[in-house]
């Protein structure tokens, strides 16, 4: 068990050894130097915890790549090099948690937004045809984005995605106009 007291009551690590008391389980008072073993170490200027459980982070900034991509990299990485002692595990959190999140409400939403989409198209213009010409210009502007991505070296993050889901409307506007002339 680790113990800190405030600077006041930690100049002396003897007078806690000896003025400290604690109860033994008879009920006595004793000292707490009889029953543990006090000392001056280096530590952490703080002791977080999370969960109920101590927590060290290493903070890093990920440029010049998607931050998905070197998540990934990194997990394979300390997976082959780091043998966590049991009890301990490695949780992977901030922008990248953030794009996980994303992500899995994006393959939720993105899916659902098209076919509301196609069927207002169709009732629309009560036409199959007519409304699958819309939507398929959609495919289109994704290819297109997904090259100038490429070949601009942008990375994919949620950001993109929201870029996306714009061209994707103006897609199907462009879509709509070219239906009814």
């Amino acid at each position: 068990m680790r113990v800190r007291y405030s600077p006041d009551f930690r100049q002396d690590p003897e007078e806690l050894r000896n003025n400290v008391l604690v109860t033994a389980s008879n009920g006595a008072q004793i000292p707490l130097g009889q029953v543990a073993d006090l000392g001056v170490v280096m530590g952490p200027s703080m002791i977080s915890s999370e969960n109920g459980l101590l927590r060290g982070s290493v903070l890093m900034n990920v440029r010049g790549r998607d931050v998905g991509g070197f998540v990934d990299e990194a997990q394979r990485a300390v997976a082959r090099e780091v043998k966590m002692p049991p009890g301990y595990y490695i949780e992977w959190s901030g922008q990248y948690e953030n794009q996980i999140s994303a992500k899995k409400r994006l393959e939720l939403v993105i899916p659902v937004v098209f076919l509301i989409i196609f069927l207002l198209l169709y009732k629309t213009y009560n036409s199959f045809k007519e409304a699958s010409h819309v939507i398929l210009a959609v495919p289109f502007a994704l290819s297109g984005g997904v090259f100038l991505l490429k070949l601009l070296g942008y990375n994919f993050s949620v950001a993109v995605w929201v870029g996306f889901i714009a061209l994707f409307g103006t897609a199907v506007q462009t879509g709509v106009v070219m239906v009814i002339y």
